[in-house]
């Protein structure tokens, strides 16, 4: 994880990207939150999954164990961040999907895979 963490990855042997290794996880159970049909079937909760805070409720949508009822309440109550701050990091992933889409495979997203090699 030295290219997620800088100085501190050869400092603490430990650290985790806990978002990645929930993501992880959660591909192998297939657990992954349906962004894609949640973008088209209800923006709202698209919207709060991806500019709110970080919990466990968005791998309820799918899955075993999966109770999409439960997660969408709870989507929609949790607060979200300030809209200009959520539009611009909304603008780089577009603007970054795109580009990589036309040939700029530099840009493309990761979206939580996991680098290999060295970095």
């Amino acid at each position: 994880y030295e290219w997620r963490f800088g100085y501190d990855a050869k400092r603490v042997k430990g650290l985790v990207d806990f978002q990645l290794y929930t993501d992880d996880l959660a591909a192998q159970t297939g657990s992954l939150p349906p962004l894609s049909k949640l973008f088209f079937s209800k923006p709202k909760i698209w919207w709060k999954l991806m500019f709110s805070s970080f919990t466990m409720h968005q791998y309820r949508f799918q899955g075993p164990y999966a109770n999409p009822a439960v997660a969408e309440k709870v989507y929609e109550k949790v607060p979200v961040g300030d809209f200009l701050e959520c539009s611009i990091t909304a603008a780089f992933l577009v603007t970054s999907k795109v580009l990589s889409l036309i040939g700029f495979q530099e840009f493309t997203p990761n979206f939580g895979e996991l680098r290999t090699g060295s970095h």
